[in-house]
């Protein structure tokens, strides 16, 4: 007989994202106190929108870097042709 809910629960790779987060949160909160401003990680990056917390592009991001630092990229968009 099979547990399938008991297999979920003893395996991590089933539990929520989130849950990995959580210890980390009174580390985070000691930060904001310690620092005075509750989102204090948004002036990591000032050229990036938001602060790169998940809004932003990463094409716009990378045009940020000088050329000579990046890699050769492309930027293919929907409904347009590729060719070499």
């Amino acid at each position: 007989m099979k547990f399938p809910k008991l297999h979920k629960l003893l395996h991590w790779e089933f539990w929520p994202s989130a849950l990995f987060y959580v210890p980390n949160l009174p580390y985070a909160i000691f930060l904001a106190i310690k620092a005075k401003h509750p989102v204090f990680f948004s002036v990591v990056n000032p050229a990036i929108k938001s602060s790169g917390n998940g809004s932003e592009s990463k094409f716009a991001t990378l045009a940020l870097i000088p050329n000579n630092f990046k890699p050769k990229s492309v930027l293919h968009k929907v409904d347009s042709s590729f060719s070499i």
